[in-house]
């Protein structure tokens, strides 16, 4: 990587960032599991290799802060980067009950212990119970394969004719009437629609036919997707208790029904919606599923809609919570908890950008981009020399005042004619926001006055 990160002529940030990935990340992953509970002084050794590959990367100035490093690659910290791993190893092995560990997720030993004694090696059901969700950890659908083996099994028909029609570029007409060809022999007995909603409140689902509608609320943390799967199930259950004899199901999922057209299935809903497809079939009915676009005006589909999204609060309450929706949930916590440390940090870029989200920056010219990194971070040779020096920190005779960043860009008096001539912005925010233009007036600025950067 330093062969590769000249800061004038090197490689892009991106391709240095997918090296360290691929190449090193890769190793310091393998067996972070095991290796997480060693003692906080080997670990941090692990940190220098991640900070100096990110500041080659990045090509921030040597004294930069370490969380400052990782929130302009987008990078977690190790620290956050172990436990995300930790949790959601424990996401996947919760739904195997034939796994030897599975049941360590659950047993509470010790916990008053480690607790009290916050020094001591946590194991990982008190560092995901307690540090991690601060609650007990969700159990998760147990895993089972389906009936019979998958290449024996007979596609379902599914009917995806209508994906044709780009949403976009047809009037909802064209697609309203096509649909009602496509469903014109069937008795208004034989169809079912389903769909699922998600909000800030929680995740519901929902299902309707031509005598009834039943509506199922979902765990907060249940994706759309497996929701969008359960109501396609309980419609299934319900076509195998009427005994329908041409049922047809119609959804607006399409990642729903690819996922059940596959032949090897790895969720646990997929593989119950598998086997009542099959159990169906075997009773020598023919079942159809069929694939609508959203919001287009089909009655069925908009009925359905709204009752989904009542089942958020009236619904039954249905405990479904897939491996994949627990994994999902624990990377969200650590990505809060990575959140939360980084707001509460005083460095110099988390008082301009206290978010943890990254974008492409607007420009990707090496040395140009090297330089907004730089006074981002607010660590440069002109402001930051000092401490390599073991010097006093540098003073701007003309203000009288210690020269950062800040006082570089928006404050000194000395420059004020060279940012009206290269429009910076007043706000520093503003004038170091990598995603705007307003940065490239800046950059121009920089050269203009011939900061050391």
């Amino acid at each position: 990587m330093k062969l590769l990160a000249n800061n004038y002529w090197g490689a892009d940030e991106n391709t240095l960032l997918t090296i360290y990935r691929t190449l090193i990340r890769s190793k310091l992953d393998y067996g972070s599991i095991v290796y997480s509970t060693a003692s906080k002084t080997l670990l941090a050794k692990l940190d220098v290799i991640q900070n100096t590959a990110i500041r080659l990367a990045t090509g921030a100035y040597i004294t930069s802060p370490s969380e400052s490093l990782c929130r302009e690659a987008g990078e977690l910290p190790l620290k956050f980067r172990r436990l995300m791993l930790q949790s959601t190893y424990a996401a996947r092995i919760s739904a195997d009950t034939n796994n030897p560990t599975r049941h360590q997720l659950y047993r509470p030993r010790y916990s008053e212990t480690y607790t009290n004694q916050p020094n001591l090696r946590q194991p990982l059901y008190h560092l995901l119970n307690h540090n991690l969700l601060e609650t007990n950890f969700p159990k998760s659908l147990p895993y089972r394969n389906t009936r019979s083996p998958p290449w024996t099994m007979n596609s379902p028909v599914i009917d995806t004719s209508l994906k044709a029609f780009n949403k976009d570029e047809t009037h909802c007409d064209i697609i309203r009437n096509h649909f009602k060809d496509r469903i014109s022999h069937y008795k208004k007995e034989e169809i079912i629609f389903t769909d699922a909603s998600k909000s800030a409140r929680g995740t519901g689902c929902a299902f309707l036919t031509a005598s009834s509608e039943k509506r199922f609320k979902l765990p907060k943390d249940c994706s759309i997707f497996t929701a969008e799967l359960f109501a396609i199930k309980k419609a299934l259950e319900c076509i195998a208790e009427l005994g329908t004899s041409h049922p047809i199901i119609i959804t607006d999922s399409h990642s729903s029904l690819h996922a059940i057209q596959r032949t090897y299935k790895d969720n646990t809903i997929v593989n119950d919606i598998t086997d009542l497809i099959c159990s169906i079939q075997d009773n020598n009915k023919s079942l159809t599923l069929m694939w609508i676009p959203s919001h287009c005006g089909i009655d069925g589909n908009e009925m359905v809609d709204a009752a989904a999204k009542e089942a958020i609060i009236d619904g039954h309450y249905t405990e479904v919570l897939t491996n994949y929706d627990l994994s999902n949930l624990c990377k969200n916590k650590v990505k809060d908890k990575w959140k939360s440390v980084w707001q509460s940090k005083s460095s110099k870029l988390a008082l301009i950008d206290p978010t943890i989200h990254t974008k492409p920056p607007i420009t990707q010219l090496r040395q140009d981009l090297v330089v907004l990194r730089r006074l981002r971070i607010g660590h440069t040779r002109e402001t930051h020399q000092y401490l390599l020096r073991q010097e006093s920190p540098p003073w701007c005779q003309s203000c009288n005042s210690q020269l950062t960043t800040r006082h570089m860009i928006i404050e000194c008096q000395l420059f004020d004619a060279h940012r009206k001539l290269h429009n910076v912005s007043t706000k520093v925010e503003e004038a170091l926001n990598i995603n705007s233009p307003a940065c490239l007036n800046t950059i121009s600025f920089i050269k203009d006055t011939k900061f050391i950067i």
